[in-house]
């Protein structure tokens, strides 16, 4: 699986990537969703890779708590 070219062809046909990080830059309750998007969510243990992370056109975080800061996927429902 060659992830970096799977990554361009979703770009090439419009796919926007946004991956959720803790400094993340914008909330993920700001108005980003508009046209195709690809939603990336890192694991557990260590997240979305470096070089994923560089592919992302847009960096979200999404609040747990006021206090916390939440981009695992199983803690999404809360």
């Amino acid at each position: 699986m060659d992830i970096d070219a799977d990554v361009d062809c979703f770009k090439n046909k419009g796919y926007k990537f946004i991956g959720t990080f803790t400094d993340g830059e914008k909330a993920y309750t700001d108005d980003i969703y508009s046209g195709k998007i690809a939603l990336v969510i890192g694991n557990e243990a260590n997240g979305i890779s470096p070089n994923m992370k560089s592919k992302c056109d847009v960096k979200i975080n999404i609040p747990k708590h006021p206090y916390i800061i939440l981009n695992t996927l199983h803690d999404a429902g809360y």
